[in-house]
């Protein structure tokens, strides 16, 4: 074993690929697409929320709205399609504040890093066994 900080014995883990079955495929395929569904969902939300709470001029009476990552959440509880796990939703609007929080920390060294806008066709999600699964 390794050792870790604080002088301990550090936990070392192997991690293999698994070689999944061509008739997952289509299945693994659909729901990569209700997860880009739902990204682009909640990118739209977002932005079209802070757009139209801002108004199109420098209003100093108005104030922008920006969503926290649990009120996207309670706002997508769960895909359009019904094929994604409630946990799997929340782990896609995560993945979409994580990605807000990353541009605005580069932005502080690179001026022109630029936040999320890009719609996704395709999202790579967590899905549980149950959501691979044919029912």
């Amino acid at each position: 074993m390794a050792i870790g900080k604080r002088g301990r014995a550090a936990r070392t883990y192997s991690v293999r690929k698994l070689t999944l079955p061509s008739i997952l495929k289509p299945r693994l395929d659909e729901l990569s697409a209700a997860s880009g569904a739902l990204y682009s969902q909640v990118l739209t939300t977002f932005w079209r929320t802070l757009r139209r709470s801002a108004g199109k001029r420098k209003d100093h009476r108005r104030q922008a709205v920006f969503l926290s990552s649990g009120t996207l959440q309670k706002l997508f509880p769960k895909d359009p399609a019904g094929l994604l796990h409630s946990h799997s939703c929340d782990a896609v609007v995560d993945a979409f504040i994580a990605s807000m929080d990353s541009a605005r920390t580069r932005k502080k060294t690179d001026p022109k890093a630029r936040f999320p806008r890009r719609r996704k066709r395709f999202f790579k999600g967590n899905c549980s066994a149950r959501e691979v699964e044919f029912g």
